[in-house]
């Protein structure tokens, strides 16, 4: 149980005495801080298991980073082959394309 004086100076005489409670001002019992609020069958956790949490969490971060990743490279790869693709194909036509003009020359000629 808090105590409803605090000990200031005592405006009458300048010696501490005991004054009315006064919630702006410091005692005994405004300067403790609290306790963590914890179950019967909730310990606190130790250090150890703080890290461990904190690791799975991470772990749990890089496979999705992972996942993601993974999905990006397929993503080039699908792209980067199909690019390829057109390539070959514009290629192709640019070749037919060039040979039937030469055979047009030699026809006109």
């Amino acid at each position: 149980m808090c105590m409803q004086y605090g000990f200031p100076q005592s405006s009458m005489s300048g010696m501490p005495g005991p004054q009315p409670f006064n919630p702006t001002m410091p005692c005994c019992c405004t300067q403790m801080q609290p306790m963590a609020m914890t179950g019967p069958s909730m310990p606190l956790p130790i250090p150890n298991e703080i890290q461990l949490q904190q690791l799975h969490f991470q772990l749990q971060q890089l496979k999705f980073m992972k996942q993601n990743l993974e999905q990006s490279l397929e993503f080039v790869n699908k792209s980067t082959s199909e690019t390829e693709r057109i390539i070959k194909n514009l290629e192709s036509t640019k070749s037919n394309k060039a040979n039937e003009s030469q055979a047009d020359v030699l026809r006109k000629s």
